[in-house]
């Protein structure tokens, strides 16, 4: 659908005896031409906020009223401009529920219970690798978790929750 155009929004002003039944604004205010005038000649129209009668601006005459200068409102241009606004915010919504089950899907598997010891040996593994790329020698365990003490492990073990933490959005404790 083609985007909205602002002019047929605000159509040419014209009098209230000519603009079409139905909607019209005046003044800012959204008002309702309808098919009747009264026996006096006034016309019957209704301010839609309030519900009150419409006579124009002073002095309230026949006259005045039916010279007043209203801008009519198009459906048709109303009914487009709606459905261009909700297709662009269909195709936004769109985005943000694919974002928000693939946010979803990440804090499901945060939540599952995790094997820290099997992290924190893969996390030393990755040391060790880097040790090498940038040693150009093999790291003293060579990548063999059981050769480290338990005072190291516990800290890579500590590395492993904060960064589990971290991705989950928790503060470190």
């Amino acid at each position: 659908m083609a985007p909205l155009d602002k002019k047929a929004l605000t159509p040419e002003a014209v009098s209230l005896s000519e603009a079409p039944i139905g909607l019209f604004r005046h003044d800012g205010e959204l008002c309702l031409k309808t098919e009747y005038r009264r026996n006096d000649g006034w016309i019957e129209a209704y301010i839609v906020s309030s519900g009150e009668a419409f006579w124009g601006p002073a002095p309230q005459t026949v006259v005045s009223q039916s010279g007043c200068l209203v801008e009519p409102v198009d459906w048709e241009v109303i009914i487009e401009a709606l459905e261009h606004e909700r297709d662009k915010v269909g195709s936004h919504i769109e985005v943000l529920e694919h974002e928000c089950d693939k946010r979803e899907a990440r804090i499901e598997a945060l939540e599952k219970p995790v094997d820290v010891e099997a992290i924190a040996e893969k996390v030393h593994i990755a040391y060790c690798e880097q040790y090498k790329r940038r040693k150009g020698e093999p790291y003293w365990t060579n990548g063999d978790y059981s050769k480290l003490d338990e005072a190291t492990k516990e800290y890579d073990r500590v590395t492993v929750h904060a960064v589990l933490a971290a991705l989950r959005g928790e503060e470190e404790r």
